[in-house]
């Protein structure tokens, strides 16, 4: 069950470019305090049985009909609720754009993001916690195959600044940070053109891919440095402090270099 509530939702579209281009252009979506929440499933409620053949399933692929562009999003206010994930929205100021089973952000700006991953002890059921990567095959050290990540549909974001973000969950929290990053999902390859942080504790530059089969072979480019700042020097027990970096991770799970 989701539920969708907003103060103020303007959509703003026209149907000539649909008609001449095939294209479905949307030139506003303007949202103030708007809210969507994954409701828990009602009290006696039993999930049927799955009929459908599982091969079925794993080749499921979404595939958007039409071609959509939406020129400006405004978002005054936005918050996504569930009991796997929160996420927080101050303002936001974005462009999208989806066909066949792209789906993208293509350029915007979020401010003050707040991702909050309800993992450890949080009161999910076990079953309902997010699986465990690595596990080790009787002791002698071999890791198990982890499973495929082929995503029904191939996400984006392009050209994406985040001001004044944060992740936390029980276990980590990575405090406030800005961002700059481009990235692209296609089945199961991640490529990051470039991910781009900064933090009291220093800045951060990642880019290269990660492929989710096997065991999710990997090729990224890395580089880093820590502020000289009293902050820095009081956090890690310091071992950021001045501290700089480059690095060239290649490999998968089982053998990195």
């Amino acid at each position: 069950i989701v539920s969708v509530r907003a103060d103020k939702l303007n959509i703003k579209y026209g149907v000539l470019t649909y008609l001449t281009k095939n294209v479905f252009e949307v030139s506003l979506i303007d949202a103030t305090n708007l809210k969507v929440e994954l409701l828990p499933d009602p009290p006696g409620y039993v999930e049927t049985a799955d009929t459908d053949d599982d091969s079925d399933y794993e080749n499921f692929r979404l595939d958007f009909l039409v071609h959509i562009l939406v020129d400006k999003v405004k978002l005054d206010k936005f918050a996504y609720l569930s009991d796997i994930v929160d996420v927080m929205v101050d303002k936001a100021d974005l462009s999208l754009e989806a066909y066949d089973a792209y789906a993208a952000v293509t350029k915007g700006t979020i401010d003050s993001p707040l991702v909050h991953l309800k993992y450890e002890d949080d009161g999910i059921d076990d079953d309902e916690k997010l699986p465990e990567i690595l596990t080790f095959d009787n002791g002698n050290g071999a890791i198990e195959k982890i499973y495929d990540i082929d995503l029904p549909l191939d996400p984006a974001l392009h050209n994406l600044t985040l001001n004044h973000a944060r992740y936390y969950m029980d276990v980590y929290d990575t405090g406030y940070f800005d961002a700059k990053l481009d990235a692209s999902w296609v089945h199961t390859l991640l490529k990051v053109d470039y991910v781009d942080i900064k933090h009291d504790l220093g800045s951060f530059k990642v880019d290269g891919t990660l492929d989710f089969i096997d065991y999710y072979n990997m090729d990224f480019n890395i580089e880093g440095f820590g502020h000289k700042t009293e902050y820095t020097l009081n956090h890690y027990e310091g071992g950021l402090y001045d501290l700089k970096g480059k690095g060239h991770l290649k490999g998968d799970l089982v053998n990195l270099s």
